[in-house]
């Protein structure tokens, strides 16, 4: 687990996620707070991201791995094969939003 940066003594920790809309996902932390992230830039960038460019594939491989947002392509929990964005980054970089309609427009 990686240590934030924002407060040393907290480890943000993510329980839940969910696909708001295209690249953007609704991330809910331990702390009550739900940061929404978008993996855009990760998916032009290439690479291991690219699959994730089809958001059926994003949608179907959308999960939560040792308190981090992760896509598992091959849906086997191989952490080998998962691709994972640390909690502290989703939550320093990821917009808040608590208190608004979480519903996928």
């Amino acid at each position: 687990m990686c240590m934030c940066s924002i407060n040393p003594d907290y480890e943000p920790e993510i329980y839940q996620v969910k696909h708001y809309r295209g690249t953007q996902i609704d991330c809910y932390f331990t702390n009550g707070d739900v940061r929404r992230y978008d993996i855009a830039s990760a998916i032009a960038r290439g690479g291991v991201f690219s699959p994730l460019a089809d958001i059926s594939i994003l949608k179907a491989s959308l999960t939560v791995y040792n308190g981090c947002l992760a896509f598992d392509l091959k849906g086997t929990r191989d952490p080998f094969e998962i691709i994972d964005f640390c909690s502290d980054t989703v939550y320093e970089k990821g917009v808040s939003v608590v208190g608004q309609n979480l519903d996928a427009a």
